[in-house]
């Protein structure tokens, strides 16, 4: 057992869970996080892949979280400025759904509700004849242009955990989480490594509970915790089809049962579509896309563009569970509140269990502000809050300037070629320069395991990310999982296997 009790243990490794870490250990604390699976495996790496201010919430009056996600795309767009940037969204408008003059008082409000220093205004998009109408049906006539910024979530996930680690965080993956029983003055954690089965304790003066949909069985988990049974949990499905328009705009479809969807680019040739919502039936770790669901997103695509679409032009699916505080029971799901919660209880009076409920990609990061505010009684050694100036790693670009980076980034490297140089840029930022480090050429890169992944990336992402497994590289850290064959994949594998 770990004699030395740590200021906080974090359960769950997902955005919110890694976002305390990192806001923790950046203000003094001695951290530790534990993570059944991998890194952002569950939940945050299954969203639409936005930083947004939540144009439809304003219709459920949440100012509030609108205003909070509005000031955090610039906050986001500053400290991550590598793996975020802004998108231009084409709402495509119906008056049979929404009155226009209702679309246009709530744009007004999301340009004008925290200001704006780096995200362009909204305008009016002339469906006819833009370029962004060409592949619009033509009952369509008009729509209205706004912008958010698209984000790489799961390295979201992971720079901030790289962060954590680098300011003193101990993050365990495949470990889990057994039990928390109060000894004393401290939290007695026992904890297993899935790898080996070997169980180990620590003490902890406080506890983070930032397992999500996992919430109701941690419960019981932790003993003497008593909380309400206020979670539900919603299916969200997005689908992934090739790219068919030119341009680098996504698009916002509205459906006559009042929700949107969004058709967003994704990795230059494809299309992210979703997101569905249902309540969740069966295991948590069982949700998948359902036949309905795929009508539901082919339906809205099919009444909005001239290209007409299958079943069978869907290349790939995910489905995230959403943990939706929901006190006041029976709303529709699109009713219940985004904004997350932080249920704050005090077993046997002394020991502090903070659990998060909801939440959203977006304002992870005002999440973990607010919960240390809740814990700094507790740790009264603390700092004061840092996270919203200080860049991610590979984040600290000139003037949060990537476009003006990447230009004197590609003069060095451009002989590699545009698409490698596009990927280690666009995912790595400045550490880019790290990995390329006496690179003169694609043979300098080492092994090529299809695509644009060498074995010089791998060897950096080993040593600097915490992978356990191949898929942990392929399909978090980095998407080569989407551009390599089933051959090349076990080739990876084989390669990997022995070096992890």
């Amino acid at each position: 057992m770990n004699n030395q009790p740590v200021d906080l243990f974090i359960i769950g490794g997902g955005i919110n869970g890694v976002g305390v870490a990192r806001d923790a250990a950046g203000r003094g604390a001695s951290v530790m996080l534990c993570e059944k699976d991998d890194l952002a495996e569950g939940t945050s790496s299954r969203t639409t892949k936005f930083i947004h201010g939540g144009l439809r919430y304003l219709e459920q009056f949440e100012f509030r979280l609108v205003k909070k996600a509005l000031i955090e795309r610039e906050v986001i767009l500053q400290i991550a400025p590598h793996i975020s940037y802004p998108l231009r969204l084409v709402l495509i408008n119906n008056g049979k759904i929404r009155n226009p003059l209702k679309i246009r008082s709530g744009l007004f409000l999301y340009d004008n509700l925290a200001g704006r220093r780096k995200i362009p205004p909204t305008d009016k998009v002339n469906l006819r004849t833009s370029p962004e109408g060409t592949e619009i049906k033509d009952s369509f006539k008009n729509g209205y242009g706004y912008w958010d910024l698209w984000s790489d979530d799961a390295r979201m996930v992971i720079l901030n955990a790289r962060d954590a680690v680098m300011h003193g965080a101990q993050i365990m993956t495949r470990t889990e989480f057994v039990k928390a029983e109060p000894v004393d003055d401290f939290w007695l954690i026992s904890i297993r490594d899935k790898s080996t089965g070997i169980l180990k304790q620590v003490r902890a003066k406080t506890l983070f509970d930032a397992t999500g949909p996992w919430l109701k069985s941690n419960t019981i988990k932790i003993e003497g915790l008593q909380r309400p049974d206020d979670l539900r949990l919603v299916q969200g499905s997005h689908i992934i089809l090739k790219k068919w328009w030119q341009g680098n705009h996504a698009y916002v479809l509205q459906h006559f049962d009042n929700r949107i969807v969004f058709v967003v680019p994704y990795l230059d040739n494809f299309a992210i579509v979703g997101t569905t919502e249902r309540d969740l039936q069966g295991p948590i770790e069982e949700a998948r896309i359902t036949h309905s669901e795929k009508e539901y997103l082919l339906d809205m695509l099919n009444n909005h563009f001239k290209k007409q679409f299958e079943v069978d032009d869907i290349i790939s699916s995910y489905s995230g569970v959403r943990p939706l505080f929901d006190r006041e029971r029976g709303k529709n799901r699109s009713q219940v509140t985004r904004d997350y919660h932080l249920e704050f209880n005090l077993v046997q009076g002394k020991l502090p269990v903070i659990s998060a409920y909801g939440g959203k990609l977006t304002t992870y990061r005002v999440l973990a502000e607010d919960a240390m505010a809740i814990l700094e009684p507790y740790m009264p050694d603390l700092t004061c809050a840092w996270t919203s100036t200080k860049p991610l790693p590979g984040g600290d670009i000139p003037e949060g300037d990537f476009n003006l980076w990447f230009k004197d980034f590609n003069k060095k490297f451009g002989s590699l070629g545009e698409p490698l140089i596009s990927h280690l840029g666009s995912t790595y930022g400045i550490e880019a320069l790290a990995i390329l480090q006496g690179v003169t050429s694609t043979t300098d890169l080492g092994i090529n395991f299809g695509g644009n992944f060498y074995e010089k990336e791998a060897l950096w992402l080993i040593e600097n990310e915490m992978p356990k497994t191949a898929n942990d590289i392929l399909f978090r850290r980095t998407k080569h999982g989407l551009f390599l064959t089933s051959i090349e994949r076990k080739n990876f594998e084989n390669w990997v296997a022995d070096r992890l």
